[in-house]
């Protein structure tokens, strides 16, 4: 839990001046030009905050309780004060991954708050001029596109465009590629190109602020994937392969994420932090009981090629552990797997490693026979994901193509 905090400038403790009750936490604070009040961002979610504000007397006490501003349960970034005290500007989105704007709210509340269209997207940390109409921000370029290694060959740009995409699988044939892409300038959604990266067609349209983590089922009739609601929850959802009767397994108020399939398709498995820390569950696809599989915690996990385990991370980058599917301890099998981003076949496990002094991330297939890894290629800037080709020839990644920071600024903002 984060809460805020008064420093003296003189030196001195830290007095806590929120109190967040669990889940909630609070962020992103700024004093009003006038020093009597404070605006901050409330959370009670990795991506549903609100603007609150606080009355200080003029010895910074809390004046009664905060009163909050807006009603928008989003991702915020950055909270500044307009010059005349009147009114609050704000970096918001629906979703971590979904694109932010500017907003104004007027601090009495008089009126909903409003886009600021004239900064654009990806712009954060907003902060106004106390002594003129000039507001200056930041803006993020992170574009990741989807690459394709050949075995023992280079590397290539499979899926791009100015935005991002991510979380690549190769559909059970290896006819086509189903991944997660904000392309289409609003929500991340799912879609499904040609296994040359052509023809790539948006198959969830707005079920939910964030649609991601596609998986084939074995025989390729179904997409399984995450939502999140706009309670700021996940949510594990089944839809065909051409995009219809998209369909809700879970219901719990926590997260449920990163779904995979059993090989034989009579499972799901997911992560879910019902019981206060992500660990591995699965239901049947059909609906109905969820079983939990991990104790000892859990994030991304896939089946082995012949059913006997699972393998799974504890956090999006962690090490991989291996669990048999018929009882006993957990066993750690590599030291660290990147962003998600490993693979098992039925000799090994495909995987992305740490970060080298050079900067690089090895692509690298760890053998059961020898226990041993050995480097296929490097990587500049990977990214969420990886899939090999059914007939292991070409392993999709993702690669950050354009990164980069820019201090935009409105003149003549009113």
């Amino acid at each position: 839990m984060s809460a805020i905090f008064f420093l003296p400038s003189e030196g001195g403790e830290p007095r806590r001046i929120s109190n967040p009750k669990p889940p909630t936490f609070d962020r992103s604070a700024s004093f009003s030009p006038d020093g009597r009040h404070l605006a901050y961002a409330s959370c009670t979610g990795r991506s549903s905050c609100d603007v609150q504000v606080l009355d200080l007397s003029v010895a910074y006490i809390a004046r009664g309780s905060a009163r909050r501003i807006t009603s928008q349960g989003y991702l915020i970034n950055g909270v500044t004060w307009r010059r005349d005290g009147k009114s609050l500007i704000y970096s918001a989105s629906a979703t971590s991954s979904l694109l932010p704007y500017l907003w104004r709210a007027q601090v009495d509340g008089g009126r909903p708050p409003e886009r600021l269209e004239v900064a654009g997207f990806l712009a954060y940390y907003p902060s106004a001029s106390l002594a003129d109409d000039r507001v200056v921000f930041q803006r993020n370029w992170h574009n990741t596109g989807i690459f394709r290694y050949r075995l023992g060959g280079s590397s290539e740009p499979m899926i791009v465009s100015s935005l991002a995409q991510y979380a690549a699988q190769f559909s059970p044939d290896g006819n086509q590629i189903a991944f997660e892409s904000n392309r289409s300038g609003g929500a991340e959604e799912i879609w499904v190109a040609q296994a040359d990266g052509s023809k790539p067609i948006q198959m969830t349209h707005n079920l939910g602020r964030h649609q991601g983590s596609p998986q084939w089922s074995p025989d390729g009739r179904w997409i399984a994937f995450d939502s999140e609601g706009e309670d700021g929850h996940w949510d594990i959802y089944v839809m065909e392969s051409d995009g219809s009767r998209p369909r809700r397994l879970t219901t719990e108020p926590s997260d449920e994420t990163i779904p995979s399939w059993s090989r034989d398709g009579r499972w799901i498995y997911f992560a879910s932090d019902r019981t206060g820390r992500f660990e591995i569950f699965r239901m049947s696809p059909g609906g109905g009981a969820v079983e939990q599989v991990t104790k000892e915690g859990g994030y991304v996990v896939y089946e082995s090629a012949d059913a006997t385990t699972l393998f799974y991370t504890k956090t999006d980058s962690s090490p991989l552990f291996a669990r048999s599917l018929s009882g006993g301890p957990e066993r750690k099998v590599l030291g660290g797997v990147t962003a998600r981003a490993f693979f098992p076949v039925a000799d090994g496990i495909y995987y992305i490693g740490g970060r080298d002094d050079k900067g690089q991330f090895p692509l690298e297939f760890y053998r059961f026979s020898s226990q041993k890894s050995a480097i296929l290629t490097d990587i500049d800037n990977a990214g969420q994901g990886l899939s090999v080709s059914p007939d292991r020839t070409a392993v999709l990644f993702t690669k950050a193509t354009a990164l980069g920071n820019h201090l935009m600024m409105i003149e003549n903002f009113h």
